[in-house]
């Protein structure tokens, strides 16, 4: 009995977070921007705005921005080896937000799907055509 107690406090004050964190997401000056993006929703969005942020001095291009979030590639050379890797070294709560929107963003936009269909076609992993897709959504995020 005191465990329901207990789930019931708690389902009610996550749903009071939400609800304040939905308040919150439509009084910022952003919302419209990143609620229009495709596959957003009302769960992503907010994620998006409160990880990448209002303030658009932190990032002087699109390539800075895409490398906290982790979707830019890392080269690696050393004598005749040259390989490229996943970066490692990012905001990892903006990597997932990211791959999640790339995921979503697939059902809802038509080039997002088409991109992501030929990097598949090319031999890359479902992850990797996540990253490449994230990072052109990043890249239209930022001139936007």
């Amino acid at each position: 009995m005191a465990k329901i107690k207990q789930l019931c406090t708690l389902d009610a004050q996550l749903d009071e977070y939400l609800r304040r964190i939905e308040a919150l997401f439509a009084s910022h000056a952003d919302s419209g921007m990143f609620g229009s993006l495709p596959g957003a929703g009302p769960k992503l969005a907010p994620r998006l705005l409160s990880e990448i942020g209002s303030d658009r001095s932190l990032y002087d291009d699109a390539q800075g921005l895409q490398c906290i979030a982790g979707t830019a590639p890392v080269s690696y050379q050393s004598g005749k080896i040259a390989k490229v890797q996943m970066r490692r070294s990012c905001n990892r709560n903006l990597r997932h937000t990211m791959h999640m929107l790339a995921d979503k963003s697939r059902e809802k936009c038509t080039w997002a799907s088409i991109y992501y269909d030929e990097l598949r076609k090319r031999g890359k992993s479902h992850a990797q055509a996540l990253r490449s897709l994230g990072q052109r959504w990043l890249k239209i995020m930022w001139k936007m």
